[in-house]
């Protein structure tokens, strides 16, 4: 969001040389609103490429399952016959180790669905790297149906959303690209603040009335200038919860070494901290249905405790970092069903709970984390949050188009005036 001040006129105003409005907070005053506009105009041109890519690119991905399956043929499965079974997670899970001796499952798939294939990523059993990173099979048979490299789209269309889904996280570029998406983020959020600010009017006069015309469009008949001017603030200020919220959890999806200290700091926890690194056995063999009845037992156990049901599952999975399991479910009070976000972790060993980290939404800073996390991928509010989630998407790069535009209005008003202002001698390379 821009403000009035970036608006063409005929004189500049500097932070050294700007009057002070007696009685105004020192923020509204216009020295202090010339240096926040000078810090705005420069993060939206230092985002303005990262913002127009994450939108553009974070868009589709709100019905990422939706656009997959249409441009994988694999993700989609007919049963052998009417009234076909899917196999038995377990089951399923013992065909992946057959279709691939070479590689390592530390994961059960518990969430599939009819219809759709069930991915599963290996991992390699000896020193010797794998050339692929995700197996697909059959829910029905068990039958290999696709293996290859997650976003890697040299292999076909097939790979469009993965790679897609990598631009908007990565930059395709990995863990530099992650990185430098998390530093941006930081970027954004600060920015969201300083862009509400210039929107506030400087003086006390009329205060009400003149900020009430910054969430207003004026029509193209109003000049182009204009009209690109209120589009740039006033769809700031409409959608601006919504973009501080799609910032800061790009912070926490990106750089969590500033993300996890700020939630701290507000009373956010993660009982996962406390997990301690175990030193896990060699070559380890998994009764991978032994633990799965583990697993759900002592979360239908907690959950009598707590008052909730586990409602949907998501995976069994060994995490080797700590020589435990992690039992990913969805509990009936949870934020969101679609992407399972509760996990309960227990000794490979013992069986004792080590730690539960619930999805659990709430007014505390743990309950905002989960509500960021759903409403930036989308798994809450269902089909018509999927679409808004789009329309903002677009809106995200718009904003950063329409505040490019305004720079270069700007810039170019400036330019003209430095030349109205030149000395006619100036133009003929020498002096009379």
């Amino acid at each position: 969001m821009d403000l009035e001040a970036t608006r063409p006129t005929g004189r500049g105003i500097s932070a050294k040389t700007a009057p002070a409005v007696e009685g105004s907070p020192g923020l509204r005053l216009p020295a202090a609103r010339a240096i926040w506009l000078v810090l705005h105009r420069w993060a939206g041109l230092t985002l303005v490429v990262f913002l127009i890519m994450t939108g553009l690119t974070g868009a589709p991905l709100a019905f990422y399952d939706d656009l997959h399956a249409a441009t994988a043929r694999w993700v989609r499965v007919d049963p052998p016959a009417a009234g076909t079974p899917l196999l038995d997670p377990i089951e399923l899970h013992a065909a992946a180790g057959r279709a691939a001796p070479d590689a390592r499952f530390d994961r059960v798939e518990l969430g599939i669905e009819p219809g759709r294939a069930v991915l599963f990523y290996p991992s390699p059993r000896g020193r010797d790297p794998l050339d692929y990173d995700e197996l697909a099979l059959d829910p029905y048979t068990g039958a290999e149906v696709h293996r290859g490299t997650w976003g890697d789209i040299t292999e076909g269309w097939h790979q469009l959303m993965p790679f897609i889904f990598r631009l908007h996280y990565t930059f395709a570029l990995g863990e530099v690209g992650r990185v430098a998406l998390g530093i941006a983020a930081v970027v954004w959020t600060i920015d969201c603040f300083i862009s509400f600010l210039l929107t506030l009017p400087h003086t006390p006069q009329r205060w009400w009335h003149r900020w009430r015309q910054a969430w207003r469009m004026r029509g193209p008949s109003a000049g182009s200038f204009k009209f690109t001017f209120d589009l740039h603030r006033a769809s700031g200020l409409w959608l601006w919860p919504v973009l501080l919220v799609f910032a800061w959890s790009s912070v926490g999806f990106n750089l969590t070494s500033v993300y996890n200290p700020v939630m701290s700091a507000f009373g956010a926890t993660d009982p996962r901290d406390a997990l301690l690194t175990q030193l896990a056995p060699d070559d380890l063999e998994h009764d991978w249905a032994a633990r799965l009845a583990e697993g759900r037992a002592l979360a239908r156990q907690i959950g009598a405790t707590q008052g909730f049901e586990v409602v949907a599952e998501n995976g069994l999975s060994y995490r080797e970092k700590f020589d435990a399991y992690e039992y990913r479910f969805a509990a009936s009070d949870d934020v969101s069903h679609a992407r399972p976000q509760s996990r309960l972790y227990f000794d490979r060993a013992t069986g004792e709970v080590l730690a539960l980290k619930r999805g659990l939404g709430g007014a505390d800073a743990n309950g905002l984390h989960e509500w960021m996390v759903s409403l930036h991928i989308a798994s809450v509010g269902g089909v018509w949050y999927r679409a808004f989630v789009v329309i903002l998407g677009l809106a995200v790069a718009a904003l950063s188009v329409t505040g490019l535009v305004l720079w270069l209005r700007k810039r170019e008003a400036r330019s003209k005036r430095r030349a109205m202002r030149r000395p006619a001698w100036a133009d003929k390379g020498g002096c009379t």
